[in-house]
């Protein structure tokens, strides 16, 4: 079955989620190898930072990494090249060395969930225009069903009305309800009550333009 909610963009955002959380596998999988290869003393490790690998390495090698500054301008225009890289499904270099590798791997996964995050917002952007736009199309049947409906309850309510002063009537009289009102619809609450729930119903159906008027026993005073 097609789904209802659907559109060309809709199906697009679902397989690049799926290319994307694949990816991720690959790279949370990658990245524990180059650190065994790098550092095997992280072989027990599961979570590995990939900057405390590499200080590792080069603390036994003899040398000292040195000291960077962040440039916040520089930061947010390579992350939003990542973004569009990741989500065109480029890599983002191709290292040569393991420390390189490590990196880049590192690199990836962050900018992989970023694409996740990125893709699961325009998700649910285009999802929420699809049900909009749905909604709207079956605006039409849902009133005359609507319509179709109160005027049918408008029927029971007068019939209820008629019931339940029968009710009442044996009831005032002593006469007592044998055989005679043993069933009747009382989870539809007292007719003439202006609080009953059919009564706020009514009163919602005519502001939304569903019937004409609310049953006089039921306006509130």
């Amino acid at each position: 079955m097609t789904p209802v909610l659907n559109s060309e963009k809709h199906t697009g955002f679902l397989a690049k989620k799926a290319e994307l959380k694949a990816s991720s596998k690959h790279w949370n999988d990658e990245i524990p190898r180059l650190a065994k290869i790098l550092s095997p003393q992280y072989l027990d490790v599961t979570v590995t930072r990939v900057d405390d690998v590499i200080k590792d390495a080069a603390t036994r090698a003899g040398a000292v990494p040195a000291a960077t500054v962040v440039d916040e301008a520089a930061q947010a225009a390579l992350k939003a090249e990542e973004l569009r890289r990741t989500i065109a499904g480029e890599p983002l270099a191709n290292p040569s060395s393991i420390e390189e590798q490590l990196r880049v791997a590192n690199r990836q996964l962050t900018a992989v969930e970023n694409a996740l995050d990125y893709l699961d917002g325009e998700f649910k952007r285009e999802k929420t225009a699809l049900r909009i736009a749905y909604s709207k199309q079956k605006k039409p049947e849902h009133d005359r069903l609507m319509i179709k409906a109160c005027a049918s309850l408008l029927e029971t309510h007068k019939a209820w009305g008629e019931l339940f002063a029968l009710k009442r009537h044996l009831i005032d009289n002593d006469v007592g309800l044998i055989g005679l009102c043993l069933t009747t619809p009382d989870f539809l609450g007292a007719p003439i009550d202006p609080y009953s729930e059919m009564a706020d119903f009514f009163r919602a159906a005519k502001k939304e333009g569903f019937i004409n008027a609310v049953p006089n026993e039921l306006v509130l005073r």
